[in-house]
């Protein structure tokens, strides 16, 4: 039987990656993906990452829409 400190480990990890999948897929419902096929593959990178993924989300769209608003001609908000 392992031990009990890995049992609370395990249940700590699965709370925290469920918690990150309900914060991204909220996020997503509120601000979907500039590209569609990756709203369903943030929140899924969620389940095995943890929190990572919920500021790769942020990040990298925020930047894929500076860069279509340089191109487009239009400032920055």
């Amino acid at each position: 039987m392992p031990p009990q400190s890995l049992y609370v480990l395990s249940i700590a990890s699965l709370c925290m990656a469920a918690l990150s999948f309900l914060v991204i897929a909220v996020d997503l419902v509120r601000h979907p993906q500039t590209i569609a096929v990756m709203n369903p593959v943030w929140p899924i990178t969620a389940l095995y990452l943890g929190p990572s993924p919920s500021g790769l989300n942020g990040r990298w769209d925020v930047q894929a829409v500076v860069i279509k608003r340089s191109r487009s001609g239009k400032p920055p908000s």
